[in-house]
Parts: structure tokens; C-alpha cells; sequence
């Protein structure tokens, strides 16, 4: 039995464990304060509030127990690795579970967060947890704010599984001005060549130029102090180099062609002499390059062609319109079908951008085959109204016309339903025959 003093000396070393051990935990903490930025930082589309940080908020006792006894890391880690075994044995339902009681438990285990909203948005299979993965990354992304690490991972995600390209650009603008967990203040190179990517397929093809130049410039700056490395996360500077020479290129090509298919021959023009002055400065930089000197001659080609006036034939976009007409009323037809066209779907308005209109696309359809059809359908009618009239001279009764191009009986009547070719109209179909009494003129009075 315990006297009165040692009793009190029992409920003293217990406190002082539990200093210890909340000591200890603080300790053990990698760098929350770091992590988390003093004040309120809003970046892009995302507000980021330093008194909210998503750690406790729906999580569970067994999840807070830890923190409270100074071992959570440890834990966290643990219950991670776990997480993983259930994974490779295939049994994906406590994994949802255990990964947000992890990070309640700590909440700048990245790999937790990005592998977490990795198995959510695809390998579960399940399209309801895309938006899931997604929120798990922001909520990563906020409570590890001073790293390009999740945001880099969300904007991938948006790149990659639900193709929203604008909110891909949003987080890896955010991530580009990131620093690394090892220090460096500078986010890896692949951040912002990932940028430049999205902001081309979100249709800003100007913007995605800027960014690349951007990258051009941070790389040859990085290359003072770490050297010529061409690996992902190095300078690279030789991939914004090549990347910001073949948008340049590609965009003056398309310009070209669309000015010459609108008969705009000096601005055709310009547009190759354009690429002729980005292949020789690019080979002053890269002397002997073949794919720079290839490219090279073909602008210098095009541009002595469209002076010597040798316009290119005009071809039509074939859309691969698949479709069905339906005859809904006289002179109305429905047509539908599916065709390839450009998804606009997620391209941003522009229109704040000093664009004059919105992104927008025209589809002009024209039946190849009108012309050959409408003459083959005068022809053919014209010799069945000649049999018609002379079997009626010849035969001299009524009988019933029907099929598509031959007759007995009286004079053609067409469907009144069906709009002449020669109009504009398209001809839906075979030739439609009626019967129609000869006509008798009416007897005089000198013939009755």
C-alpha cells in the first residue's frame, strides 16, 4: 500500500511523462509551422485560411488519441504502411477510412494525400470518386501550402482524369511559386513545363508562348548555379527551348494556312517569313541541327511559292459526319448524327484576354454528292416521263404508276412533299410516282 507521499510522487512522474511526451510530439512535428503560412494567403481560386487547416475537423477520437500521447508520426506511419498491404491484397474498402484518419493524425504526409487521391480517382474504379480524390488533394494542398508538392499532384489531376484544363492552370500556377521539403526555394522544372502544357490546351496559345519564354528565362538562370542538367526537376533548359520553338512554329503554320485558305496571300506571307526568322535564330543557338534546318527550308519554300502566286487547292475538312435523314413534314428534314470536331468544352472565354470573340467553331456541311445525284435524278425522270406518255398513247388507259423510275399509265405526277433540287434543296429519295387519270379534253357540241 502506497502511502499519502508516494502516492503524490506516482501523480507527479505521470504529468511529467505527459509533459514529456507532448514535448516530444511538438518535437517530432516536420516543420508545421513552415507548412502552414502566417496570415491569410489567397492564391488563384483557392483560399487558404491559416485558422482552418483541416486537421481535426471530422476526424475521429481513435484519430486525435495519438496526437494527444506525442507519437503520432509514428503512428501515422504505421497505419500508412497498413493502408498499402490492404491495397496490394486487394481490399480497397478500410483504405478510404484509414487515409483520412492518417492525416487527421498528420497532416503533411504527402505521400498519404497524393497516393490517397491517386487509388480514389483510379484504381478504385469508381467515377463518384474523382471528385473525392480531388478534394482530398485540395485539402493536402492547403495544409502543406509552402510546397509545390500537392499542388503540383491536383493539377495534374484535373490535367489528366477530368481534363479541366483552367483549374489545372490555376493549381500549377500555384505550384510554380512553391519551394521544394528539401529547402530549395524553386519548384522543380516540370512544375512550370506542366503549366505551359495546360494553359495550350486550355486554347490560350499565346499565354502557353509567354510561360514557355518564362521557363526559358528561370532555366538559363538555374543553369549559373546548377549546372546544364536536362533531368525533369533540373533547369532543362534545352525542353523550353525546343517547346517554345515548336509552339512559335506551329501556331505561324496555322496562321498561315487560314490566310490562305481566306485568299490573304501578304499575310500568308508574313506568317512563313515569320518561321524563316525563328529557324535562323534558333540555329545561330543550335548550329547544324537537321530538324532546324528542315524546318527551315520548307518555310523559305512556302514563301517563294505564295509569291510566285501558287495558291493551294482548297480542301474541306471532313468532320466524319455520320448521319440520318428523316423526312418529318413536306419540305422538312431531320438530320442527325455524330461528327469529329474540336472539344470546346473546356477551353476558358478569352474574351478578357483582348479577344474579340469567344472561342467558337463553324461547321459548314455540303453533300459531295448533290450535283452528280440532281443531274442523274433529271435525266432519269425526264426518260421516265417520255415511256410514260408514249405507253399512254400506246395503250391508252389509266393505269396505276408506281416504283422508283418506271411507269405505265398517265402523265407523272411528283410528290408536291418533295423540294426541287434545282432550288437548293437536297433530294431525299428515290422518285415517287402517283396515278393520275389521262387527260380527255371535253367533247364540243359538234362532236356530240
Amino acid at each position: 500500500m502506497l502511502s499519502q507521499s508516494q502516492r503524490k510522487n506516482v501523480w507527479i512522474l505521470i504529468a511529467v511523462v505527459f509533459l514529456v511526451s507532448i514535448g516530444m510530439s511538438e518535437a517530432l512535428i516536420p516543420g508545421h509551422a513552415e507548412y502552414v503560412r502566417v496570415g491569410t494567403a489567397n492564391t488563384g481560386d483557392v483560399h487558404v485560411d491559416p485558422t482552418n487547416h483541416g486537421v481535426v475537423a471530422g476526424s475521429s477520437f481513435q484519430a486525435l488519441l495519438p496526437t494527444l500521447l506525442g507519437f503520432r508520426e509514428v503512428l501515422a506511419s504505421l497505419m500508412w504502411i497498413q493502408a498499402d498491404d490492404y491495397f496490394h491484397r486487394g481490399e480497397y474498402r478500410p483504405i478510404l477510412k484509414m487515409i483520412r484518419e492518417i492525416v487527421a493524425i498528420d497532416p503533411h504526409q504527402l505521400d498519404v494525400y497524393a497516393t490517397g487521391a491517386w487509388h480514389m480517382a483510379y484504381n478504385f474504379m469508381d467515377k463518384r470518386l474523382i471528385e473525392d480524390g480531388v478534394k482530398f488533394l485540395e485539402d493536402g494542398s492547403r495544409n502543406n501550402d509552402s510546397v509545390y508538392d500537392l499542388w503540383f499532384e491536383l493539377g495534374y489531376m484535373h490535367y489528366d482524369k477530368d481534363r479541366d484544363y483552367p483549374k489545372a492552370v490555376d493549381a500549377y500556377r500555384i505550384g510554380a511559386t512553391k519551394g521544394r521539403t528539401t529547402g530549395e526555394k524553386v519548384a522543380p522544372s516540370y512544375v512550370r513545363h506542366q503549366l505551359a502544357h495546360a494553359i495550350e490546351k486550355m486554347g490560350d496559345i499565346d499565354g502557353s508562348i509567354v510561360q514557355w519564354e518564362e521557363n526559358y528565362r528561370i532555366g538559363k538562370e538555374l543553369e549559373k548555379t546548377e549546372g546544364t542538367s536536362m533531368s525533369p526537376a533540373g533547369p532543362n533548359v534545352a525542353a523550353s527551348r525546343h517547346n517554345l520553338y515548336i509552339t512559335k512554329r506551329r501556331l505561324n503554320e496555322r496562321l498561315a494556312a487560314v490566310a490562305e485558305r481566306e485568299k490573304r496571300v501578304a499575310d500568308a506571307v508574313s506568317d512563313w517569313q515569320r518561321n524563316v526568322d525563328l529557324g535562323e535564330a534558333a540555329l545561330k543557338e543550335q548550329p547544324n541541327h537537321t530538324q532546324l534546318m528542315a524546318d527551315l527550308e520548307t518555310a523559305r519554300g512556302q514563301v517563294a511559292r505564295l509569291k510566285a502566286g501558287r495558291l493551294l487547292p482548297l480542301q474541306q475538312t471532313d468532320p466524319h459526319f455520320d448521319f440520318t435523314v428523316t423526312r418529318v413534314a413536306p419540305k422538312k428534314l431531320l438530320i442527325e448524327g455524330d461528327a469529329k470536331v474540336l472539344n470546346l468544352s473546356k477551353i476558358r472565354d478569352l474574351q478578357g484576354q483582348g479577344l474579340r470573340d469567344p472561342c467558337r467553331q463553324r461547321l459548314r456541311f455540303q453533300d459531295g454528292e448533290l450535283q452528280p445525284r440532281v443531274v442523274r435524278h433529271d435525266r432519269e425522270a425526264r426518260e421516265v416521263q417520255v415511256d410514260a406518255r408514249s405507253r399512254q398513247r400506246s395503250r391508252g388507259n389509266g393505269t396505276q404508276a408506281n416504283g422508283d423510275l418506271s411507269s405505265q399509265g398517265g402523265p407523272i405526277r411528283p410528290d408536291p412533299g418533295i423540294q426541287s433540287p434545282g432550288s437548293g434543296g437536297v433530294y431525299p429519295g428515290p422518285l415517287r410516282l402517283e396515278r393520275r387519270r389521262p387527260h380527255r379534253p371535253a367533247k364540243s357540241a359538234q362532236d356530240r
